[in-house]
Parts: C-alpha cells; structure tokens; sequence
C-alpha cells in the first residue's frame, strides 16, 4: 500500500497566477515558469552583428510581447504579400533581451520557451548561434539556457555576468502564405526553471479512459527525465482537484531511472467519484498535481528514518488542467462526446486578432471564443494551423469543441515560400510538437493534418497522409484524424479518385461538398455556381462507402441550412464550419458582392484581370466582422441551428442594401466594387438583386432608416423558427408568409421604404408569440462607449459595460466599442466622422479600427479612424501600475464622449 501524498501536493492546488497558463505544466514549488515578455528590445531590418552580447542596442525601440511588425506598417500596394497577405509588410527583424542570472539557478535547468514566431526564427546566446532554427511560424520551441546560466555562475563574483538572448526573425521572402500571418515574436516567452531530474512536460499526457455517472478513470502517462550521473528509484504523486477545489483522487507509481540522460515513463489510472464531464454546455475542469521524488539517501537512521530506509525529496512538481470526456466515432451513430451523439456548428477562424494583427494577447484569444459562444457556435476549426495556447485554453474554458488544424499545404508549393520548402526536413518535428502541446485539452477532438493539399489525388498524397496519420496517432489515438479536401467542383470521377486519400482519415474533411448546385437558374441575390451536382456529394459517397464519417470542414455563408439538414438527417455526417466565423486579415475580397451590371470576380481572379484587390486590407466573408460586430447572417445561422432549443433565438430581421449605392458610402465593405474594365458599362436595374459571389451574402443591417430610398422597394429578410411570420409598416399589415422547414426558416418581403417603425412578428399556432422591431432614427448627434459588450443581447441597443476593470498586468485588454447614435441613443451607421481617441493614465491604445476591410488605409495603429457603419473599436491595454484609465472619444459634430476604467 503507498502512504498518504504529503501536504505540499495540497498546497500545490492553490489557483495559479494570472499570468501563468492553465493548460500546459506548471508549478509554484521546486519548478518556477515566469512570462519573459517585458522590455525587448527590437528593430525592423537585417543588423549586422546583433547577435553579439557586447552590441549596443541602446537606440533600438523597447517592445513588450506579444509583438507583430507587420500590423504597425502602412500598406503598400507593392508589398510581396499581395492581396492574399492583405499588402501588409514584412521583412526582417531583431529582438534583444539580457537575463539577470540569479545565484538560485545553480545546478538547476534554465529553459527559455517561444509559443510563436513569425517565422525563420533563429536563437543566439551571448553571440552564439543555439542551433535552434525554426521555420514554421505556428508550433513552439525551446533553447536550453543551463549551460550558459551555469558558467556565469562558474565565473563568480558578486554579480554574475548577465545572459544575453537575441532573435532574428525573416519573413522577407514573400508570399509565406494565402492569409496575413503577422511578423515577430507575435506569441509568448517562458523562462523555465527545474530540477535535473524532472517531469517531461511534453510527455505529460491525461487520457479519461472511461466515463459514467459514478466513476471516471483518468490515465497519466508521465516521462521523468533524469539528466545527473547517478540512477535511483523515484516516485510520482498524483492527486486530483475538482472543480470547486476539492481532492478527489490520489495514487502513487515509481519509475527507475538507469542514469544520466535516461528517461523513465511512469503510468497510474486515478479513479474519480462523481464525476463531472466536460462537454460544451458544461465545460468542466479538474487540475492534475504530480509531485516527483527520488531516493536521496538510505541508511541514514537516527529519530526520523529507520536503518536502509529510503528517503524520497521533492524533485518536481507540475499542474495541468483538464477536462473529463470520452470520444467515439462511428458511421452508425456519429461523433458520440461522454457515450451521446454531438451535431458540430462550427466555424473556421485565422489566426489574426483583427484590429490588433497576429499579436496573441490572452484576453483577445478569450474574446474571439466568447463571440463564437455568443453567436450559437458549438465548434471551432483553427484554420490552417495550429492556434496559440491561450485561444485552446479559452475553448477549454468556455466550452468550444475544437478541429485542430496543422497544414495547408505539404510538399507541393501552394505559394512561393510557404512551408512546403521545410516540409520534408521538418514535419515529423513540427507535428509531435502540435500534438504533444494539444493533447491535455478536453476541447481537442479532431487533429487535422491538411488543407486542400495539392497531392490529396496522386499517389505520393496517399503515401504523405499514410506517414502523417501514423505518426499522428502513435503520439495520441484518443482523437480522429481527418484532413480537409476539396474536390474538382462537379466532377464526380475525380472525386471518387480520392478514395484512397479519405481511406488513410478517420473522418473525411468534405470542403464545399454537401449542398447540391444548379447553375441553370439562380434565385435573385444568391451566389452563382459554377458546377452542377446532379446528386448530393455525401450520399453518393455513403452509398459507396458507407463506414466514411464526414464533415464539412468548410462551407459557404449561403448554404447554412443545406448543411444543418445533412448533418441532422444522416448520422454520418457530423457536421459544418462555415468559411468563415470571423472576418480576417488577408485573402482580401473574398466575401465580395457586386451590384448589378458588374461582371462577378472570385478573389483568386482578381490579380490577374483587373490588378484589383487593393485597397482591400482583408475578408468579409465572416460571420462577424472585425471588430466583433454580428452580421445578420450571424443570427440566421443561430436561428436554424439552435431554434429549436428552449429559451433560443427564434426572430430576426434585417435590410438588404438597395442597390447600387456603392458611391454613395452607405454600403460600407460587402458590396464595393472593382474598377470597371474597358467597354463595360454600368447599367443597374433599380429591381434587379445583389450579386454575391461565392463566400459572400447580399448586404444587409437590422436597420430601417434608408434616407435615400423614400418609396422605393427594399427587400426585407426575417429569419424565424415560428410557423410563418407577418410584417407590419407603421402599423399596418404588409402581409404574411411561411417559414417552416420547407421555407428554410426564412422569408422574404418587398417593401417600399417609409420612414417609422417596421415590425415582424412570428406566429405559431395562429397566434403572434414574439415581435421585432427596426425604427427609423434621426440624425447622428453624439458618440457611444461600451467596454466588452454582452453581445448575447440585442446588438442595437446600448449595454452595460462588463468589464471595467483590467489586471495591471501589462497584458490585460479592454475592447471598447464605439458608435455614432441619434438624440435617442439608437445607432446610426450612416455616420462616417473621423473619431480621434486619446488614453491617458494607467493603459495605453494598443488599437483602433473599423469592419471596413475594402478601403481603408488607416493605421490600426494610429489613434484616428474613420466611422464605418457608424462604429469603430478601440482596444486598450493596461500598463503594469495600478491606477484609473481614461479614454476619450471625439468627431466633428458629434462631440466627445469619456469612459473611465481602472486597473488593478
């Protein structure tokens, strides 16, 4: 029998500091993690010799991390990215930092740890190349600063020489992507401190290996390292916290260690009572404590050890976070999460933080997943590669299923310097990286190993998905693997072709499969296809394959419903991400719609026709724009996905943007237009519909205040989950329609505009059970702040501030959305003033922007912007001093508005 764990392990389930993350190991006890990212020193541009310790960067810019370049330089229509980088700049950088050595590391492991960085990174310490040499931008890496820690301790003296880090960072050659991926050391850096003989924490693995209401048992797979000269028994202790703090499981299990440089894996099944699963209603977390001892001494005798007896000291000491959850996959029942059945509303999401670039704060990764959470979303995929630990901890936290993405592209270029030059050398790494960082969280439950790959229909594509799929679930078979793929756009003899790629998958990524399109006849203000799908994808496949799970890694705005239907009516599929949830940085046009009488232009054929898309800074084919703001077909996808459901979001009612009015500046960024090429006349029909291409919807807003359309036909769109709804103009009935199943939970009426109130009621049973309303406003007179808006409530109205306070940490964020309103306080998007924003106190702007990714050229950086839709967001960041933060707010004609907040 073990002995009672000592009282140290329960001291070690105190909550952990801020500032320390909760999903990967850490410990406040013989192991110490401190954040490394104050006070860098950094500069734009190759520096011969900055690596050396003695150089002087005394005039280079002191930056605190996380940091991108690319988001602080003015767009350049020349930049190498090009549309598809957004025309942002990239380049080469430096960054400099020097580490006080302290006394206490001596005998002690130093390790310095990068989430992230974009990309070719390379590491020098005291002027010496570490040989650390990291290619890809999106997975971490680590430099082993023990020796250099040690001889300056060797060296002596009172004060022990300081240790000098240097980063080069080359994002030069271009383009390196499809997207906008920042530059820089654009995610954390930990300085690890530990013991000789310690706990691997990338070979810290939890696995629940089975789950019921009375009992789960939680398998920990520990490698313990031991790097002295001598061999000896240890012992690991595991005790388990719930949710509330309380102990509820312990073991003990001993290893042996063969000597130096050795490893031994120790394994214990822990049984907990009662437990309390994670799933994305109830997100759940235990932490794991695991304490590392080993034999110091024997024989010692005296009055506290008896003769031979071993004594064990403490060693190491870890903590993950977890969540208790089992998967199961299968054709006959789907993706089954704690033993039930789990339809996916996902969404694909980049990496970019808007308005803020690449640079992976925290609170802005927390933020993208509480919008998801707020908009109906159950998933998320993390397209194309893998997301920063602090986005993942969020899903774990918040309760957001998680399709974990690795590549776009393998060994066949998709762009001239993406990581097809690295992948042969570098993928094995690269990936047990990924998987070994991701596998202790709950909210994991697809790795994905690819995009779109070229090879996904030749011979060495097979072979590449073999080695990938292999590999992938050698280090962790608790997870499918899928790949996302994407077919020929019609023909069907290709797409069998693919057989043997979807054979090497646990589950099929089906990119733009499910729905049926006939391009015969498009419905007005629908997006044209240009393929024909005599039958649906899916069924033909499940007909000839009928064990393949599939679901749909992406899919268009437009057919939200065609995929609720496959993914509800055929066990099989398991469900949808649409392209996209948020709107990004980079791939810029893509969601742009045209008014009639321009020729459509999908985004990968601009550059060729038209040298169009500049100015366009990014995507607007999102569900939510860059600033957080939820577009109408937002509230659709809600609607049809969770309607259903008890307490749900049931109406909803927007404006399609009459067109044309792309001069007039009222249709903001979807509907802008390419210039017109020679002999091309513009000769709109007033009645003829948007027409959106591909990723896009026709523009609308929930707004009924259209000034220059006094009686003329607007098309109005309510979305609703009642039997059928009626529309009433200023009281009286414009008339009443269906929207049912078979309407697609939708209808539309044609409406000629009259100022006042526009009301739709859904009806159910003959019976009005719910009203929306839009009224018309007045002119905008005064400017609005809210900080982190709940966006679970009515987006037009205003709401109380949720977080006025910020931790005086330097890394806190507040969002603050501003908006032009009218004398009653209703938002008016008409309002296209240039705001001037001012912080003064305790924080500092960290960015101010709008939703217009079409033709701005504003700086997210400066402290200007103008108004789009009548709104902006300013993003502040809180200092390292307690005290109060206030911001003002200014525009011509609409005066000043000031928003005090506090860090603490």
């Amino acid at each position: 029998m073990s002995a009672p764990i000592a009282s140290p392990i329960a001291a070690a389930a105190q909550p952990v500091a801020k500032s320390v993350d909760n999903a990967a190991p850490h410990s406040d006890g013989p192991r110490s993690k401190c954040l490394f990212d104050e006070q860098w020193r950094f500069q734009l541009g190759d520096v011969a010799g900055a690596e050396a310790a003695g150089f002087d960067d005394g005039a280079w810019r002191t930056v605190d991390l996380p940091h991108d370049w690319s988001i602080e330089l003015p767009r350049d229509p020349k930049a190498p990215t090009g549309g598809a980088g957004g025309f942002f700049q990239n380049g080469i950088g430096w960054y400099r930092k020097t580490l006080a050595v302290d006394p206490a590391r001596a005998g002690q492991r130093v390790v310095l740890e990068f989430e992230g960085v974009y990309c070719n990174a390379e590491v020098f310490v005291n002027g010496q190349h570490t040989g650390v040499k990291q290619p890809y931008g999106y997975v971490p890496f680590s430099v082993d600063l023990s020796e250099a820690v040690q001889a300056a301790l060797a060296a002596g003296g009172a004060a022990p020489q300081p240790i000098t880090v240097a980063v080069r960072v080359d994002n030069e050659r271009q383009p390196s992507s499809r997207w906008f991926t920042g530059s820089g050391i654009y995610r954390h850096v930990w300085l690890h401190t530990f013991s000789p003989t310690h706990i691997a924490t990338d070979d810290f693995k939890l696995t629940t290996t089975s789950l019921s209401a009375a009992e789960a048992v939680l398998r920990v797979e520990a490698g313990v390292v031991s790097a002295t000269q001598s061999a000896g028994a240890v012992s690991l202790d595991f005790a388990v916290y719930a949710p509330d703090g309380a102990q509820v499981a312990q073991a003990r299990a001993a290893g042996e260690l063969a000597g130096a440089a050795t490893r031994a894996r120790i394994v214990a099944d822990l049984k907990i009572p009662a437990p309390q699963a994670w799933s994305p209603d109830s997100p759940s977390l235990y932490r794991v404590v695991a304490q590392l001892r080993g034999a110091q001494s024997s024989g010692r005798g005296g009055n506290d050890t008896a003769p031979n007896e071993q004594v064990f000291d403490l060693l190491d000491e870890v903590t993950v976070t977890t969540g208790l959850r089992t998967l199961a996959w299968s054709a006959e029942r789907g993706l089954l999460l704690n033993g039930q059945p789990i339809k996916l509303n996902g969404g694909n999401v980049h990496h970019d933080n808007g308005i803020l670039g690449a640079a992976a704060f925290d609170r802005a990764e927390e933020r993208k997943v509480e919008l998801m959470k707020a908009a109906g979303f159950n998933a998320v995929r993390t397209a194309h590669n893998p997301h920063s630990i602090a986005f993942l901890n969020a899903c774990d936290r918040l309760g957001l299923l998680v399709l974990d993405d690795m590549f776009d592209g393998w060994a066949e270029a998709k762009t001239a310097a993406d990581y097809h030059l690295h992948f042969a050398e570098w993928y094995a790494r690269d990936v047990e990286a990924w998987i070994r960082r991701d596998w202790n969280h709950p909210a994991v439950i697809f790795w994905c190993i690819g995009n779109e790959v070229f090879e996904r229909g030749k011979p060495e594509g097979v072979a590449i998905a073999k080695k990938l799929a292999a590999l992938v679930r050698s280090l962790d078979a608790s997870r499918p693997v899928t790949s996302a793929v994407n077919g020929a756009w019609g023909e069907e003899e290709f797409w069998k072709s693919l057989d043997p790629f979807f054979a090497e998958l646990d589950v099929g990524g089906y990119n733009y499969e499910l729905a049926s399109r006939d391009t015969s006849e498009r419905e007005p203000g629908r997006s044209k296809f240009h393929k024909l799908y005599p039958r649906l994808t899916h069924v033909r496949d499940h007909e000839r394959v009928p064990q393949r799970l599939m679901v749909a890694t992406e899919s268009f705005q437009s057919e939200v419903f065609a995929n609720w239907q496959a993914t509800r009516d055929h066990s099989y599929v398991l469900g949808d991400f649409v392209w996209t949830a948020l709107d990004y940085l980079g791939e810029s046009t893509i969601g742009v719609t045209f008014p009639p009488g321009l020729k459509e232009l999908h985004h990968w054929e601009h550059g060729t026709l038209l040298g169009w898309p500049w100015p366009w800074a990014g995507a607007y084919c999102g569900d939510i724009d860059l600033t957080g703001w939820r577009k109408p077909v937002s509230y659709y996808r809600e609607i049809v996905w969770n309607g259903e459901k008890a307490g749900a979001r049931k109406l909803y009612m927007a404006v399609q943007e009459p067109p044309p009015q792309p001069q007039s500046g009222l249709s903001g960024a979807v509907p802008a237009t390419p210039p017109i090429a020679a002999g091309e006349a513009e000769v709109p029909a007033p009645e003829e519909a948007w027409r959106p291409t591909l990723w896009a919807m026709a523009p609308a807003l929930p707004l009924w205040d259209w000034p220059q359309s006094e009686g003329k036909w607007l098309t109005v769109e309510v979305y609703s989950r009642y039997d059928s709804v009626r529309l009433y103009l200023n009281g009286q009935l414009v008339g009443e329609k269906p929207t049912g199943e078979a309407e697609e939970f939708a209808a539309q009426f044609r409406v000629r505009y009259a100022a006042g109130e526009l009301v739709a009621a859904g009806v159910q049973g003959g019976e009005e059970r719910e009203r929306f309303a839009l009224k018309t406003g007045g002119p905008a007179v005064a400017l609005r702040a809210s900080v982190d808006r709940d966006r679970s409530t009515d987006e037009r109205s205003a709401s109380k501030a949720s977080r006025p306070t910020l931790s005086a940490d330097g890394q806190d964020l507040a969002f603050v959305t501003i908006e032009a309103v009218d004398a009653a306080g209703q938002w008016q998007p008409w309002a296209a003033q240039k705001i001037d924003v001012q912080v003064s106190g305790a924080g500092r702007l960290a960015g101010l922007g709008t939703g217009n990714v079409r033709d701005s050229l504003e700086l997210y950086t400066g402290s200007a912007c103008t108004l789009f839709q009548g709104r902006a967001l300013a993003v502040i960041r809180a200092g390292k001093t307690p005290g109060p933060i206030t911001l003002r707010i200014s525009a011509p004609g609409l005066g000043s508005t000031e928003l005090e907040l506090h860090a603490d």
